[in-house]
């Protein structure tokens, strides 16, 4: 977990394999804390939270990846569909991905 919060992000095969352990919240999170993870990862692991999420605690995974400098319109979308699981502190996040990719898509 260590190694994927400030080492080198796992391949998807490896993340494929974590999201199945005991443990998936930890090494989800790991992924979610390195600035290096790509969006396929991000994508990855809230495509776990969307099949498999315990809601009370797998929102802060869905915060993080909304924060996550990787973060693009995908996840946005993904995100979207995941509404009604949602605090309004994750919609207001999910408003400033939006906000943020809209300003950087103006000033491309």
């Amino acid at each position: 977990m260590l190694a994927w919060m400030w080492g080198d992000p796992p391949t998807e095969a490896e993340l494929a394999e974590s999201l199945g352990a005991p443990d998936v919240w930890w090494t989800s999170n790991a992924v979610l804390a390195n600035p290096a993870s790509g969006t396929d990862l991000i994508l990855a692991v809230l495509d776990h939270v969307s099949r498999h999420g315990e809601w009370w605690r797998d929102r802060n995974l869905i915060l993080y990846s909304l924060r996550h400098s990787s973060a693009d319109a995908r996840v946005a979308d993904l995100v979207d569909g995941l509404a009604r699981h949602l605090r309004d502190l994750d919609l207001r996040e999910l408003r400033h991905l939006r906000t943020r990719l809209e300003r950087r898509s103006t000033l491309l």
